[in-house]
């Protein structure tokens, strides 16, 4: 492995489904930015609905997460996204 790249951690996934309805059923396509010690990763949400939103969560280490948001970061809202971001 490449010096500074990240290890597995023993909590795996990072992300898991919630109660919310917007993020209930599961969790695809995480990005990663890294600015400076902050870790954002940004990715996509399916719910009890099938449409795909938004997310965003913040996390301390690869394995532990900082901050994630109740509420996607974004969601299909025009009759031509009909399945959402992946649409």
């Amino acid at each position: 492995m490449a010096p500074g790249m990240p290890r597995r951690g023993p909590a795996r996934p990072i992300l898991e489904p919630t109660g919310h309805c917007w993020v209930s059923r599961l969790i695809t396509n995480p990005g990663v930015v890294k600015i400076e010690d902050r870790v954002d990763l940004p990715y996509t949400a399916r719910g009890e609905d099938g449409e795909a939103r938004l997310g965003y969560a913040r996390i301390k280490s690869w394995d532990q997460t900082d901050k994630r948001l109740p509420y996607p970061v974004w969601s299909p809202g025009h009759w031509y996204e009909p399945d959402g971001i992946e649409g």
